[in-house]
């Protein structure tokens, strides 16, 4: 596929064609390196000379999560997770809330933070889903310890989420817009 880009110089134009740029996501396993693009989801071997299973993607790739045996590609586009097994690239896709920003496995479970719809949402293995609602523009999703935390840049708070039982804990109020969060 071909983009057309239109360039000004000094009042005359100038047209060029150039290859259309796609989305693209990569993250590193132990059995190899996941790329998510066009559609396709990929796991090179781990010099990245080999593909060794190519499965359906999604539209537009985003986030990636990895967990021992489990693959995780988000797409806040199209409000989709893609999940594989990592060994075989067998999978399935499915619903998220709104904008779905980042994910991480925790004890098996995927949680995924959906910030436009400002929830976490725990997934399991078998599909079933519970959300929890948190604050204004949620931003990153962490975990340690076996504890999620949020941060809400909006208003700087940053949310505790126990995980047994799946439920809001504690809130502590930061500085607001904060660039980054490490746990």
């Amino acid at each position: 596929m071909k983009a057309l880009c239109v360039f000004l110089f000094a009042g005359s134009a100038a047209l060029l064609q150039a290859p259309a740029l796609a989305a693209q996501s990569v993250a590193t396993t132990e059995a190899g390196i996941i790329v998510a693009h066009d559609g396709v989801i990929e796991l090179f071997s781990r010099d990245g000379r080999a593909v060794n299973w190519r499965s359906e993607g999604v539209a537009s790739p985003g986030a990636i999560a990895v967990s021992d045996t489990r693959v995780a590609v988000l797409d806040p586009l199209q409000n989709e997770v893609r999940l594989l097994d990592l060994r075989t690239g067998r999978g399935s896709t499915l619903k998220t809330g709104e904008t779905p920003m980042a994910a991480l496995f925790l004890r098996g479970d995927l949680y995924v933070l959906e910030r436009d719809a400002r929830a976490v949402a725990r997934i399991r293995p078998d599909g079933s889903r519970k959300s929890i609602s948190v604050g204004a523009d949620p931003a990153f999703l962490r975990a340690a310890n076996g504890t999620l935390y949020v941060y809400e840049r909006n208003e700087g708070a940053l949310q505790e989420i126990n995980t047994t039982p799946f439920a809001l804990g504690r809130r502590l109020l930061l500085t607001p817009a904060a660039s980054d969060f490490e746990a």
